[in-house]
Protein backbone atom coordinates (compact mmCIF):
# COMPACT_ATOMS: atom_id res chain seq x y z
CA UNK A 1 0.00 0.00 0.00
CA UNK A 2 1.22 3.42 -0.56
CA UNK A 3 0.36 7.43 -0.50
CA UNK A 4 -0.26 9.36 -3.52
CA UNK A 5 -0.62 13.11 -3.89
CA UNK A 6 -1.91 14.77 -6.64
CA UNK A 7 -0.82 18.39 -7.55
CA UNK A 8 -4.02 20.31 -7.92
CA UNK A 9 -2.30 22.71 -10.79
CA UNK A 10 -1.31 19.61 -12.83
CA UNK A 11 -4.76 20.73 -14.21
CA UNK A 12 -4.59 24.67 -14.92
CA UNK A 13 -3.86 23.74 -18.80
CA UNK A 14 -7.48 22.64 -18.81
CA UNK A 15 -8.97 25.45 -16.26
CA UNK A 16 -11.42 28.27 -18.44
CA UNK A 17 -9.01 31.01 -18.06
CA UNK A 18 -10.21 33.93 -16.08
CA UNK A 19 -8.93 37.53 -17.23
CA UNK A 20 -7.71 39.58 -14.57
CA UNK A 21 -6.97 43.41 -14.63
CA UNK A 22 -4.07 44.86 -13.42
CA UNK A 23 -4.71 47.47 -11.26
CA UNK A 24 -2.54 50.73 -11.12
CA UNK A 25 -0.12 49.43 -13.70
CA UNK A 26 2.72 51.92 -14.88
CA UNK A 27 4.23 51.40 -17.67
CA UNK A 28 3.86 47.58 -17.61
CA UNK A 29 6.33 46.31 -20.74
CA UNK A 30 9.15 48.74 -18.81
CA UNK A 31 9.71 46.09 -16.45
CA UNK A 32 10.80 42.74 -17.26
CA UNK A 33 10.35 39.38 -15.28
CA UNK A 34 12.36 36.15 -14.76
CA UNK A 35 11.16 33.15 -12.81
CA UNK A 36 12.84 30.13 -10.71
CA UNK A 37 9.64 28.08 -10.40
CA UNK A 38 6.91 27.30 -12.55
CA UNK A 39 4.61 29.39 -15.10
CA UNK A 40 1.73 29.46 -18.09
CA UNK A 41 0.20 31.63 -19.96
CA UNK A 42 -3.52 32.83 -19.87
CA UNK A 43 -4.59 34.41 -22.50
CA UNK A 44 -1.33 35.56 -23.76
CA UNK A 45 -0.13 36.42 -19.94
CA UNK A 46 1.64 34.88 -17.73
CA UNK A 47 0.60 33.58 -14.83
CA UNK A 48 3.43 32.75 -12.10
CA UNK A 49 2.62 29.46 -10.11
CA UNK A 50 3.66 27.91 -6.22
CA UNK A 51 2.46 24.61 -5.42
CA UNK A 52 3.29 22.13 -2.90
CA UNK A 53 3.82 18.40 -3.40
CA UNK A 54 3.17 16.89 -0.47
CA UNK A 55 0.58 17.01 2.88
CA UNK A 56 1.32 14.88 5.75
CA UNK A 57 -1.69 12.61 7.65
CA UNK A 58 -1.13 15.73 10.76
CA UNK A 59 -2.11 18.54 8.00
CA UNK A 60 0.84 20.00 7.30
CA UNK A 61 2.24 20.51 4.09
CA UNK A 62 5.97 19.62 2.51
CA UNK A 63 7.45 22.94 2.07
CA UNK A 64 8.18 23.41 -1.20
CA UNK A 65 11.90 25.57 -2.39
CA UNK A 66 11.57 28.91 -2.36
CA UNK A 67 11.14 30.57 -5.60
CA UNK A 68 12.75 33.82 -6.87
CA UNK A 69 11.12 36.19 -8.88
CA UNK A 70 13.39 38.32 -10.57
CA UNK A 71 12.46 42.21 -11.71
CA UNK A 72 14.37 44.00 -14.04
CA UNK A 73 14.35 47.62 -16.11
CA UNK A 74 16.26 48.62 -19.20
CA UNK A 75 18.53 52.04 -19.00
CA UNK A 76 16.03 54.81 -19.65
CA UNK A 77 12.84 53.08 -18.82
CA UNK A 78 12.26 55.42 -15.81
CA UNK A 79 11.72 53.17 -13.40
CA UNK A 80 13.65 52.91 -10.03
CA UNK A 81 12.97 49.53 -8.64
CA UNK A 82 14.76 50.69 -5.42
CA UNK A 83 12.65 50.11 -2.30
CA UNK A 84 9.94 48.29 -3.93
CA UNK A 85 7.44 46.20 -1.71
CA UNK A 86 5.26 43.29 -2.60
CA UNK A 87 1.39 41.70 -0.95
CA UNK A 88 -0.44 39.74 -2.74
CA UNK A 89 -4.16 41.19 -3.71
CA UNK A 90 -6.36 38.47 -2.39
CA UNK A 91 -7.12 38.05 1.63
CA UNK A 92 -6.46 34.48 1.18
CA UNK A 93 -3.60 35.28 -0.67
CA UNK A 94 -2.25 37.51 2.00
CA UNK A 95 -2.68 34.24 4.46
CA UNK A 96 -0.93 31.87 2.61
CA UNK A 97 2.05 33.17 0.62
CA UNK A 98 5.16 35.24 1.76
CA UNK A 99 6.66 37.87 0.04
CA UNK A 100 9.84 38.56 0.85
CA UNK A 101 11.76 41.25 -0.96
CA UNK A 102 15.46 39.99 -1.01
CA UNK A 103 17.33 42.56 -3.14
CA UNK A 104 16.29 45.66 -5.24
CA UNK A 105 18.13 48.12 -6.69
CA UNK A 106 17.30 50.87 -9.36
CA UNK A 107 17.39 48.22 -11.72
CA UNK A 108 17.17 45.17 -10.67
CA UNK A 109 15.07 43.47 -7.29
CA UNK A 110 14.83 39.59 -6.37
CA UNK A 111 11.55 38.66 -4.45
CA UNK A 112 11.33 35.36 -2.79
CA UNK A 113 7.94 33.43 -2.77
CA UNK A 114 7.41 30.59 -0.61
CA UNK A 115 3.82 29.47 1.75
CA UNK A 116 3.85 32.00 4.72
CA UNK A 117 3.48 27.77 6.62
CA UNK A 118 2.60 24.30 6.37
CA UNK A 119 -1.10 24.42 7.77
CA UNK A 120 -1.94 26.79 4.53
CA UNK A 121 -5.18 24.73 3.80
CA UNK A 122 -6.40 26.28 0.53
CA UNK A 123 -6.42 24.20 -2.05
CA UNK A 124 -6.42 26.06 -4.75
CA UNK A 125 -6.06 29.47 -5.62
CA UNK A 126 -6.30 30.77 -9.45
CA UNK A 127 -6.95 33.98 -9.59
CA UNK A 128 -4.57 35.79 -7.90
CA UNK A 129 -2.10 38.01 -7.73
CA UNK A 130 1.38 39.68 -7.19
CA UNK A 131 1.24 43.78 -6.28
CA UNK A 132 4.14 45.68 -6.97
CA UNK A 133 4.79 48.86 -5.19
CA UNK A 134 7.58 51.44 -5.75
CA UNK A 135 9.21 53.26 -2.55
CA UNK A 136 6.25 55.50 -2.95
CA UNK A 137 3.75 53.25 -2.18
CA UNK A 138 2.54 53.26 -5.57
CA UNK A 139 1.49 50.35 -7.39
CA UNK A 140 3.89 49.59 -10.33
CA UNK A 141 3.36 46.42 -11.50
CA UNK A 142 0.81 43.23 -11.12
CA UNK A 143 1.60 39.93 -12.14
CA UNK A 144 -1.29 36.84 -12.02
CA UNK A 145 -0.04 33.90 -9.43
CA UNK A 146 -1.90 30.66 -8.75
CA UNK A 147 -1.09 28.39 -5.68
CA UNK A 148 -1.80 25.20 -5.00
CA UNK A 149 -1.69 22.60 -1.93
CA UNK A 150 -2.03 18.93 -1.92
CA UNK A 151 -4.72 16.85 -0.05
CA UNK A 152 -5.00 12.94 0.39
CA UNK A 153 -5.58 11.24 -2.52
CA UNK A 154 -4.87 7.28 -2.47
CA UNK A 155 -3.74 4.01 -4.43
CA UNK A 156 -4.17 0.86 -2.37
CA UNK A 157 -4.09 -3.04 -2.85
CA UNK A 158 -7.18 -4.93 -3.99
CA UNK A 159 -9.36 -6.04 -1.29
CA UNK A 160 -10.27 -2.57 0.25
CA UNK A 161 -13.77 -1.25 -1.91
CA UNK A 162 -14.14 2.25 -0.70
CA UNK A 163 -18.26 1.83 -0.54
CA UNK A 164 -19.10 -2.02 0.73
CA UNK A 165 -17.72 -1.16 4.29
CA UNK A 166 -20.06 1.79 4.43
CA UNK A 167 -23.78 1.38 5.80
CA UNK A 168 -26.47 3.06 3.63
CA UNK A 169 -28.52 2.35 0.46
CA UNK A 170 -27.07 2.28 -2.92
CA UNK A 171 -27.79 5.35 -5.67
CA UNK A 172 -26.44 6.22 -8.09
CA UNK A 173 -25.87 9.60 -9.69
CA UNK A 174 -24.23 10.70 -12.99
CA UNK A 175 -23.27 7.18 -13.66
CA UNK A 176 -21.31 7.22 -10.09
CA UNK A 177 -22.66 4.60 -7.20
CA UNK A 178 -22.99 6.07 -3.64
CA UNK A 179 -24.05 5.21 -0.49
CA UNK A 180 -26.56 7.16 1.02
CA UNK A 181 -27.52 8.42 4.33
CA UNK A 182 -30.81 9.45 4.77
CA UNK A 183 -32.74 12.94 4.74
CA UNK A 184 -31.31 16.18 6.03
CA UNK A 185 -33.74 19.42 6.98
CA UNK A 186 -31.93 22.20 5.73
CA UNK A 187 -34.21 24.45 8.37
CA UNK A 188 -32.60 22.90 11.56
CA UNK A 189 -29.83 24.73 12.32
CA UNK A 190 -27.13 21.55 13.47
CA UNK A 191 -26.92 20.05 10.16
CA UNK A 192 -25.41 16.75 10.78
CA UNK A 193 -25.16 13.73 9.15
CA UNK A 194 -24.44 10.27 10.44
CA UNK A 195 -22.19 7.53 8.53
CA UNK A 196 -21.49 4.13 10.06
CA UNK A 197 -18.30 2.46 8.49
CA UNK A 198 -16.76 -0.92 9.04
CA UNK A 199 -13.02 -1.22 9.15
CA UNK A 200 -11.79 -3.58 6.99
CA UNK A 201 -9.24 -6.51 6.10
CA UNK A 202 -6.70 -6.78 9.16
CA UNK A 203 -6.07 -3.24 10.27
CA UNK A 204 -7.70 -0.96 12.30
CA UNK A 205 -8.30 2.59 11.25
CA UNK A 206 -6.39 5.18 12.83
CA UNK A 207 -7.85 8.31 11.53
CA UNK A 208 -10.60 9.65 9.39
CA UNK A 209 -10.28 12.42 7.11
CA UNK A 210 -12.45 15.24 5.98
CA UNK A 211 -11.59 17.98 3.48
CA UNK A 212 -10.56 21.30 5.19
CA UNK A 213 -11.68 23.01 2.00
CA UNK A 214 -15.03 21.20 1.76
CA UNK A 215 -18.21 21.51 3.38
CA UNK A 216 -18.04 19.52 6.52
CA UNK A 217 -16.16 19.12 9.81
CA UNK A 218 -16.64 16.12 12.45
CA UNK A 219 -18.73 16.75 15.57
CA UNK A 220 -15.72 18.84 16.89
CA UNK A 221 -14.85 21.18 14.77
CA UNK A 222 -12.17 19.92 13.14
CA UNK A 223 -11.54 18.09 9.38
CA UNK A 224 -9.50 15.08 11.39
CA UNK A 225 -11.25 12.54 13.63
CA UNK A 226 -8.57 10.26 16.05
CA UNK A 227 -10.82 9.27 19.03
CA UNK A 228 -11.89 6.33 17.94
CA UNK A 229 -12.15 2.75 18.61
CA UNK A 230 -8.64 1.32 16.62
CA UNK A 231 -9.27 -2.16 16.57
CA UNK A 232 -9.56 -4.18 13.34
CA UNK A 233 -13.29 -5.08 12.33
CA UNK A 234 -14.82 -2.33 14.71
CA UNK A 235 -17.70 -0.30 13.55
CA UNK A 236 -17.39 3.66 13.28
CA UNK A 237 -20.23 5.52 13.76
CA UNK A 238 -19.21 8.95 11.41
CA UNK A 239 -21.14 12.24 12.74
CA UNK A 240 -20.04 15.22 10.44
CA UNK A 241 -21.85 18.81 10.00
CA UNK A 242 -22.28 20.97 7.46
CA UNK A 243 -20.43 24.20 7.69
CA UNK A 244 -22.98 27.21 8.50
CA UNK A 245 -22.40 28.62 4.73
CA UNK A 246 -23.00 25.70 3.18
CA UNK A 247 -26.31 24.63 4.97
CA UNK A 248 -27.53 28.25 3.76
CA UNK A 249 -26.68 27.81 0.31
CA UNK A 250 -28.38 24.38 0.11
CA UNK A 251 -31.26 26.04 1.79
CA UNK A 252 -31.10 28.60 -1.23
CA UNK A 253 -31.10 25.88 -4.03
CA UNK A 254 -33.85 24.25 -2.61
CA UNK A 255 -36.19 27.20 -2.05
CA UNK A 256 -35.10 28.21 -5.94
CA UNK A 257 -36.06 24.16 -6.52
CA UNK A 258 -39.01 24.77 -5.15
CA UNK A 259 -39.94 27.95 -6.87
CA UNK A 260 -39.05 26.62 -10.85
CA UNK A 261 -39.79 22.54 -10.29
CA UNK A 262 -42.06 22.22 -7.12
CA UNK A 263 -39.46 19.86 -5.19
CA UNK A 264 -38.90 20.12 -2.23
CA UNK A 265 -35.81 17.79 -1.98
CA UNK A 266 -32.31 17.50 -3.78
CA UNK A 267 -29.81 14.39 -3.77
CA UNK A 268 -26.23 15.72 -2.51
CA UNK A 269 -23.17 13.59 -3.31
CA UNK A 270 -19.67 14.52 -2.35
CA UNK A 271 -16.50 12.88 -1.84
CA UNK A 272 -14.91 14.57 1.14
CA UNK A 273 -13.90 11.88 3.00
CA UNK A 274 -10.81 9.99 3.30
CA UNK A 275 -9.86 6.81 6.06
CA UNK A 276 -6.21 6.19 7.22
CA UNK A 277 -5.50 2.74 8.25
CA UNK A 278 -3.18 1.64 11.50
CA UNK A 279 -0.49 0.78 8.26
CA UNK A 280 -0.77 4.31 6.72
CA UNK A 281 -2.76 2.96 3.55
CA UNK A 282 -5.63 5.77 2.73
CA UNK A 283 -9.04 5.21 1.04
CA UNK A 284 -10.63 7.32 -0.73
CA UNK A 285 -9.28 10.34 -2.53
CA UNK A 286 -9.52 11.41 -6.39
CA UNK A 287 -8.18 7.56 -7.52
CA UNK A 288 -10.58 5.69 -5.42
CA UNK A 289 -13.38 8.36 -4.33
CA UNK A 290 -15.64 7.33 -1.60
CA UNK A 291 -19.23 8.80 -2.50
CA UNK A 292 -21.37 8.94 -0.02
CA UNK A 293 -24.71 11.11 -0.57
CA UNK A 294 -27.61 12.31 1.77
CA UNK A 295 -30.82 14.58 0.47
CA UNK A 296 -31.63 17.51 1.76
CA UNK A 297 -35.21 18.69 1.96
CA UNK A 298 -36.78 21.69 2.57
CA UNK A 299 -39.93 19.23 4.73
CA UNK A 300 -40.18 19.25 8.48
CA UNK A 301 -38.10 16.13 9.98
CA UNK A 302 -38.40 15.36 13.55
CA UNK A 303 -41.08 15.45 15.76
CA UNK A 304 -42.02 16.37 19.20
CA UNK A 305 -44.13 14.92 22.12
CA UNK A 306 -46.88 16.30 24.05
CA UNK A 307 -47.31 16.09 28.05
CA UNK A 308 -49.92 17.09 30.27
CA UNK A 309 -48.47 19.43 33.04
CA UNK A 310 -52.16 20.30 34.48
CA UNK A 311 -55.29 19.51 34.42
CA UNK A 312 -58.65 20.82 35.63
CA UNK A 313 -62.36 19.08 35.83
CA UNK A 314 -62.91 21.16 32.48
CA UNK A 315 -59.51 21.98 31.03
CA UNK A 316 -56.13 20.28 30.15
CA UNK A 317 -52.76 22.06 29.74
CA UNK A 318 -49.98 20.73 27.56
CA UNK A 319 -46.69 21.01 27.05
CA UNK A 320 -44.39 19.97 24.42
CA UNK A 321 -40.19 20.57 23.77
CA UNK A 322 -39.64 23.17 21.14
CA UNK A 323 -37.77 22.49 18.02
CA UNK A 324 -35.88 24.54 15.76
CA UNK A 325 -36.29 25.57 12.24
CA UNK A 326 -39.96 25.30 12.36
CA UNK A 327 -42.79 28.34 12.22
CA UNK A 328 -45.07 26.82 14.65
CA UNK A 329 -47.23 23.84 15.35
CA UNK A 330 -50.69 22.45 15.28
CA UNK A 331 -53.03 20.37 17.90
CA UNK A 332 -55.31 17.56 17.17
CA UNK A 333 -57.75 16.00 19.59
CA UNK A 334 -59.99 13.36 19.88
CA UNK A 335 -61.76 11.08 22.29
CA UNK A 336 -60.72 7.98 20.75
CA UNK A 337 -57.18 7.01 20.17
CA UNK A 338 -57.12 5.81 16.82
CA UNK A 339 -59.43 8.31 14.89
CA UNK A 340 -61.43 11.40 14.97
CA UNK A 341 -58.83 13.59 15.64
CA UNK A 342 -59.71 17.26 14.98
CA UNK A 343 -57.44 20.23 14.58
CA UNK A 344 -57.77 22.36 17.96
CA UNK A 345 -54.84 25.11 17.40
CA UNK A 346 -52.38 26.26 15.55
CA UNK A 347 -49.61 28.46 17.70
CA UNK A 348 -46.72 30.05 16.48
CA UNK A 349 -42.81 28.39 17.33
CA UNK A 350 -42.94 30.85 20.29
CA UNK A 351 -45.24 28.95 22.66
CA UNK A 352 -44.41 25.37 24.06
CA UNK A 353 -47.88 24.59 25.68
CA UNK A 354 -51.79 25.31 25.55
CA UNK A 355 -54.41 24.54 27.78
CA UNK A 356 -57.39 23.06 26.43
CA UNK A 357 -60.37 24.68 27.68
CA UNK A 358 -64.21 23.55 28.00
CA UNK A 359 -63.78 20.26 28.48
CA UNK A 360 -66.33 18.05 29.95
CA UNK A 361 -65.02 16.90 32.99
CA UNK A 362 -64.28 13.19 34.02
CA UNK A 363 -63.31 12.31 30.33
CA UNK A 364 -59.95 10.87 28.46
CA UNK A 365 -59.29 12.54 25.50
CA UNK A 366 -56.34 12.00 23.08
CA UNK A 367 -53.51 14.46 21.55
CA UNK A 368 -51.41 14.93 18.44
CA UNK A 369 -49.49 17.57 17.69
CA UNK A 370 -47.12 18.33 14.82
CA UNK A 371 -44.89 21.13 13.49
CA UNK A 372 -44.98 23.24 10.62
CA UNK A 373 -42.89 25.49 8.50
CA UNK A 374 -43.55 28.22 5.89
CA UNK A 375 -41.73 28.58 2.83
CA UNK A 376 -41.75 30.88 0.01
CA UNK A 377 -40.27 29.71 -3.06
CA UNK A 378 -37.69 31.55 -5.43
CA UNK A 379 -39.64 34.17 -7.68
CA UNK A 380 -43.10 33.41 -5.69
CA UNK A 381 -45.16 35.00 -3.13
CA UNK A 382 -47.15 32.82 -1.85
CA UNK A 383 -45.71 30.70 0.89
CA UNK A 384 -45.74 26.60 0.86
CA UNK A 385 -46.50 24.85 4.01
CA UNK A 386 -44.64 21.73 4.92
CA UNK A 387 -46.06 19.50 8.03
CA UNK A 388 -43.80 17.29 9.72
CA UNK A 389 -44.58 14.08 11.43
CA UNK A 390 -47.32 13.92 14.56
CA UNK A 391 -46.13 13.28 17.54
CA UNK A 392 -46.78 9.65 19.50
CA UNK A 393 -50.53 10.10 20.62
CA UNK A 394 -50.69 11.42 24.31
CA UNK A 395 -53.52 10.19 26.42
CA UNK A 396 -54.68 12.75 28.98
CA UNK A 397 -58.12 13.95 30.02
CA UNK A 398 -59.83 15.93 32.83
CA UNK A 399 -61.11 15.72 36.69
CA UNK A 400 -64.21 14.64 38.29
CA UNK A 401 -66.47 16.98 39.29
CA UNK A 402 -66.65 17.38 43.10
CA UNK A 403 -68.48 14.48 44.59
CA UNK A 404 -71.49 14.63 47.73
CA UNK A 405 -73.06 12.19 49.49
CA UNK A 406 -75.57 11.91 52.03
CA UNK A 407 -74.83 9.84 55.98
CA UNK A 408 -77.26 8.54 57.77
CA UNK A 409 -76.49 6.81 61.49
CA UNK A 410 -77.39 3.09 62.18
CA UNK A 411 -76.98 2.06 64.97
CA UNK A 412 -72.92 2.31 65.72
CA UNK A 413 -72.75 2.11 61.73
CA UNK A 414 -73.08 4.67 59.07
CA UNK A 415 -75.15 4.39 56.10
CA UNK A 416 -73.35 6.63 53.30
CA UNK A 417 -74.45 7.58 49.88
CA UNK A 418 -72.65 8.88 47.14
CA UNK A 419 -73.93 10.76 44.86
CA UNK A 420 -73.17 10.20 40.97
CA UNK A 421 -69.91 11.86 39.50
CA UNK A 422 -70.42 11.83 35.62
CA UNK A 423 -67.85 10.05 33.91
CA UNK A 424 -65.61 8.98 36.96
CA UNK A 425 -63.81 5.37 37.75
CA UNK A 426 -64.63 5.64 41.16
CA UNK A 427 -64.80 6.97 44.57
CA UNK A 428 -63.03 7.19 47.81
CA UNK A 429 -64.88 7.86 51.15
CA UNK A 430 -62.37 9.15 54.37
CA UNK A 431 -63.45 9.16 57.68
CA UNK A 432 -61.67 10.66 61.33
CA UNK A 433 -62.45 10.29 64.75
CA UNK A 434 -62.34 14.15 66.54
CA UNK A 435 -61.79 17.36 65.47
CA UNK A 436 -58.14 17.34 65.57
CA UNK A 437 -57.58 13.38 63.99
CA UNK A 438 -56.67 12.79 60.85
CA UNK A 439 -58.35 11.54 57.84
CA UNK A 440 -57.91 7.50 56.13
CA UNK A 441 -59.25 5.70 53.85
CA UNK A 442 -62.25 3.85 54.65
CA UNK A 443 -63.28 2.60 51.65
CA UNK A 444 -63.24 3.03 47.70
CA UNK A 445 -66.19 2.22 45.62
CA UNK A 446 -65.43 1.51 41.79
CA UNK A 447 -68.05 2.95 39.19
CA UNK A 448 -69.74 6.01 38.76
CA UNK A 449 -73.17 4.78 39.68
CA UNK A 450 -74.88 6.14 43.04
CA UNK A 451 -73.88 3.66 45.32
CA UNK A 452 -74.23 3.06 49.50
CA UNK A 453 -72.07 1.29 52.00
CA UNK A 454 -72.02 1.07 55.64
CA UNK A 455 -68.86 1.42 58.06
CA UNK A 456 -67.78 -0.94 60.86
CA UNK A 457 -69.02 -0.66 63.90
CA UNK A 458 -68.02 2.97 65.73
CA UNK A 459 -67.19 3.74 68.90
CA UNK A 460 -70.14 5.30 71.16
CA UNK A 461 -70.37 8.88 72.28
CA UNK A 462 -67.27 9.84 69.88
CA UNK A 463 -67.66 12.57 66.98
CA UNK A 464 -66.61 11.19 63.76
CA UNK A 465 -66.29 13.20 60.42
CA UNK A 466 -67.14 12.02 56.89
CA UNK A 467 -66.09 13.29 53.49
CA UNK A 468 -65.95 11.81 50.09
CA UNK A 469 -64.20 12.69 46.95
CA UNK A 470 -64.30 10.83 42.85
CA UNK A 471 -61.00 10.00 40.77
CA UNK A 472 -60.76 9.71 37.16
CA UNK A 473 -58.15 6.31 35.90
CA UNK A 474 -56.12 7.84 32.98
CA UNK A 475 -53.54 5.12 31.64
CA UNK A 476 -53.17 3.53 35.05
CA UNK A 477 -53.23 6.90 37.55
CA UNK A 478 -55.85 8.34 39.11
CA UNK A 479 -56.64 11.97 38.93
CA UNK A 480 -59.30 13.03 42.05
CA UNK A 481 -61.84 15.48 41.96
CA UNK A 482 -62.06 17.84 44.92
CA UNK A 483 -63.38 16.72 48.22
CA UNK A 484 -66.74 16.90 48.92
CA UNK A 485 -67.60 19.01 52.40
CA UNK A 486 -67.17 17.38 55.66
CA UNK A 487 -69.83 16.06 57.89
CA UNK A 488 -70.05 15.76 61.06
CA UNK A 489 -71.90 13.03 63.21
CA UNK A 490 -71.89 11.55 66.69
CA UNK A 491 -72.48 8.01 67.74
Amino acid sequence: MKKVLVVLLSFLLTVTAVPVAAAGVYNPDAIKFTYSGHTFQRESETVYTLSATKRLSSGEIIMPETQTLTLSVEDGAGIDLSGISAKMKSEAGKKDIRLTVVSSSAKEAKININFAHSRVSTSLNLTDEILIYNKEGKVIRSVLFAYDTPYFQDEHESGFNSLTAWAGEWDVMDGESFKTSGLLDVYQGSGVLTYTYKAQGSQGVKAFYLNPEGNFTFLNGKTVLTNINHSAKAVHKIQIKCKPDYLARMKEDLEDSLGRYGQNTIQYVFDDIVVEYADGCLIGGALDPIYLGYQATLRVLGKTSLKTSGRSTTSVKLTWQKMSGVDGYRIYRSTKKNSGYKKIKTLSSKYTSYQDKKRKSATAYYYKIRPYRNVVPSGKTKKVVFYGAYSPVHKSGTRPKKASFTMKKRGRRLKITNKKVSGCTGYRIYLKSGKKGKYKRVKQLNGSRKRTWYTKKLRKKKVYYVRIRAYKQISGKKYFGSYSKSKKIRI
